[in-house]
């Protein structure tokens, strides 16, 4: 991935920089004065890394390495990996709309996981970040860490990156296995909503048990027991 840079990231341009968003897979309107914010995202580096706008590849591929989480540091997380947590949402409501439809509302993901992020950040020790193609929240404790939100619904879970799914979209195996290992995936069934599961999970133990990137909803009992 880092190949594809620029010989002087203080080089590129809004063309370049969309470009090379597009190469590794997410969708953004960058502008060049955003530059250290979307290079932040786009090699999933957490927000406080410092950065310089004329770093060349090797400084880059430098930073990459010390912020990729190791298993070890992983064992330092601020929530507890591989329990599930069960929670009942209460007083979700919209005006007279009946209580029913409102549930059945959030039962669809799309809806459901505009709320579930801000949720997760006031009932876990997680900082939500708007707007992150690459990662959702970063640990309050030790920001180093990222993690990602999925919705498990009735179709089950897909915890590949969003720019591979899809129709006429390609499976990248070796892309995704790179991005997945730098995460903790945090998994949300929304199935009984508003009875939800929570359950915390490293991603290189995830992509163990399910290497496609995709959960089927008949695991639903096994992946949360």
């Amino acid at each position: 991935m880092l190949k594809q840079l620029p010989s002087s990231l203080s080089m590129f341009s809004r063309k370049e920089l969309q470009t090379l968003a597009k190469q590794n897979g997410i969708k953004a309107n960058i502008k060049s004065d955003d530059l250290q914010f979307k290079l932040k995202h786009l090699f999933m580096l957490p927000m406080d890394t410092k950065m310089d706008t004329k770093m060349d590849i090797e400084a880059i591929s430098q930073i990459v390495e010390e912020t990729t989480v190791k298993p070890e540091q992983q064992s330092q997380v601020s929530v507890e990996l591989n329990i599930t947590h069960d929670h009942t949402i209460e007083n979700c409501g919209f005006g007279n709309v009946p209580t029913e439809i409102v549930n059945k509302t959030y039962k669809d993901g799309r809806a459901f996981s505009h709320l579930i992020e801000p949720w997760l950040e006031s009932n876990y020790p997680l900082q939500y970040i708007p707007g992150c193609k690459s990662y959702d929240f970063i640990d309050k404790n030790h920001p180093e860490i990222l993690y990602d939100a999925k919705t498990f619904t009735k179709g089950g879970c897909s915890f590949c990156p969003s720019n591979m799914l899809g129709q006429g979209r390609v499976f990248d195996k070796e892309k995704f296995e790179e991005k997945t290992k730098k995460l903790i995936f945090c998994i949300v069934s929304n199935i009984n909503f508003p009875d939800i599961k929570v359950k915390f999970i490293r991603g290189i133990d995830l992509i163990k048990l399910y290497p496609t990137g995709k959960i089927p909803l008949k695991d639903f009992i096994k992946f949360f027991n």
